[in-house]
């Protein structure tokens, strides 16, 4: 998992906390998200900006909380309502108001794709195959993005093995 600083945490929670809400929605969430949503809930992240095969420069703003007094995963779900579609829970705020939110929707199982809710358009945007995937991804603004690997085309693999060998 890449380097990751969290800023601004609401302080450290129990990993039960987070367990049990795990529990209530019928899902296992990733161990990393376990670890960082106990010490960072609340918290925002730098580097902090995401790709999706649509769009580029997307922020990560922050982790929901699991505090009533702040943007918190049950808030985000009684916001969203019945739009958010099944088997399909929040962990974070993107910039825009987008949610980050894991999708359990084709595997039930502890390392669920990651993707992008955008309420005013009402669609899901793929973001990375798992949460690791997306902090792995995550870049500064100055920087080049860095893509989730995506199955690329076997040629153009094979042409950048080209120039290095």
């Amino acid at each position: 998992m890449a380097h990751v600083e969290w800023n601004d945490a609401a302080g450290v929670i129990g990993q039960n906390l987070i367990e049990e809400l795990a529990r209530e929605w019928g899902v296992s969430f990733p161990d990393s998200y376990l670890q960082v949503g106990a010490i960072c809930h609340g918290a925002a992240p730098h580097p902090s900006q995401f790709v999706t095969e649509e769009r580029d420069g997307l922020v990560f703003a922050r982790l929901l909380g699991f505090d009533d007094a702040l943007d918190s995963v049950r808030g985000a779900l009684d916001e969203v309502g019945d739009d958010l579609p099944e088997s399909v829970f929040p962990f974070g705020r993107e910039e825009s108001g987008g949610l980050l939110c894991f999708d359990y929707r084709d595997d039930p199982g502890d390392e669920p794709p990651i993707v992008l809710w955008e309420a005013h358009e009402g669609e899901l945007l793929a973001v990375a195959d798992s949460f690791d995937e997306l902090l792995d991804a995550l870049y500064d603004e100055d920087a080049e993005p860095v893509p989730p690997y995506d199955d690329a085309d076997e040629d153009e693999l094979d042409a950048d093995l080209d120039d290095v060998v």
